[in-house]
């Protein structure tokens, strides 16, 4: 939708804020408004008040910031409350804008507003309108590793660096011609996204971490676990045994593998009894010729899961006694896990947050 579109709507009186009452009304013709799209009356029983109104249809916390501190600026000369008004408002946005001490309305019904006289808060309807375009997800697929390398390094000079970085963290993108994945446009489009949610902001060409709460966050809500084919079973082989034969083959440049999140736990402290070995593996036909082993769940000590993508391989660790899954990996599986699971990862989480450096035991 159209923000011209919504200022139709608006003169036209097809506007809905139960219980109030809406009425767009002309600007003083000795006001200069060249930043609001009007002024609208909201009308709540006795009362009536008057708020200088932005029309806006993109609305990302970036967009919301800046759209909010030109009306603020706008509207407090003239005496006036700001108002945001979007096509579509989700309960996450409205709760931002409150924070920003802004009030805001869509056209599906929703909104916040709070003055000294009033107070009301709608949300819950439905989108009744298609949304432009959303940024890239900045937190799923290739792009999250570029979110992962900030809570490593929190800047880079450059986008370049940035992808420099990613690359060497990733064993599968190191070879020539192998990093199609990480591509300096990929990098480009995550980090126009993580700046467009506020997470970093970028200084001539430098890219810094403000907001590592909300990054944070967005691994984890959007964390999807390897769906690749898997095989469950017992060998005979030992732990060193089973490592000094996936670190021979990974030596040739083609294969990698590396123990799964939950597998890693014990060795960054976070969560003992995983009596079962479950590892990632690029190739699981080549991965079986190397670990003989009897398919089953009884008395299974080995599981190998078919995982081609780099990103669970990123900033893998090296030990004398096998290659454990980096923290950020380990933390994600164990976050979204069962209760247990959820539990220990806390202790993973309060390093990440505080950027100390951890190894695993």
């Amino acid at each position: 939708m159209r923000e011209d579109e919504i200022i139709g709507w608006l003169r036209k009186g097809e506007f809905a804020f139960a219980p109030a009452e809406l009425r767009l009304v002309s600007p003083p013709a000795d006001t200069d408004n060249r930043v609001g799209d009007g002024i609208l009356e909201l009308k709540w029983g006795e009362r009536s008040l008057l708020f200088l109104i932005q029309v806006k249809t993109v609305a990302t916390p970036r967009a919301m910031v800046e759209a909010g501190k030109q009306l603020k600026a706008a509207s407090d000369p003239l005496g006036l409350q700001p108002m945001l008004i979007y096509p579509y408002l989700s309960e996450e946005r409205l709760l931002k804008i409150e924070e920003n001490g802004l009030n805001a309305l869509d056209m599906c019904g929703n909104g916040t507003v709070r003055t000294s006289e009033v107070s009301i808060w709608r949300s819950g309807q439905p989108n009744q309108f298609k949304e432009r375009a959303k940024p890239r997800n900045p937190y799923r697929g290739d792009s999250s590793v570029f979110a992962r390398c900030l809570l490593l390094r929190e800047q880079f000079e450059s986008l370049t660096e940035l992808r420099e970085f990613a690359i060497s963290k990733t064993p599968l993108n190191r070879r020539e011609g192998e990093s199609e994945g990480l591509a300096l446009a990929t990098a480009s489009r995550a980090v126009d996204a993580l700046e467009e949610f506020l997470v970093v902001v970028r200084e001539q060409r430098k890219i810094r971490l403000i907001d590592k709460s909300t990054l944070l966050d967005g691994l984890k809500k959007d964390y999807r676990p390897p769906e690749g084919n898997r095989i469950l079973g017992r060998t005979s082989l030992t732990p060193q045994e089973i490592w000094a034969r996936l670190e021979a083959e990974g030596a040739t440049g083609s294969f990698a593998s590396v123990a799964t999140g939950l597998s890693s736990a014990a060795s960054y402290r976070a969560l003992s009894g995983v009596t079962v070995l479950s590892l990632y593996v690029t190739d699981l036909v080549r991965a079986k010729d190397l670990i003989p082993l009897d398919e089953g769940r009884a008395f299974a000590n080995i599981e190998l899961i078919e995982e081609r993508r780099p990103l669970v391989y990123f900033d893998a660790r090296k030990t004398a006694d096998g290659i454990w899954s980096s923290p950020i990996q380990c933390w994600l599986e164990l976050a979204n896990g069962g209760p247990r699971d959820q539990e220990a990862s806390q202790i993973l989480l309060s390093v990440l947050k505080s950027g100390n450096a951890v190894s695993p035991q």
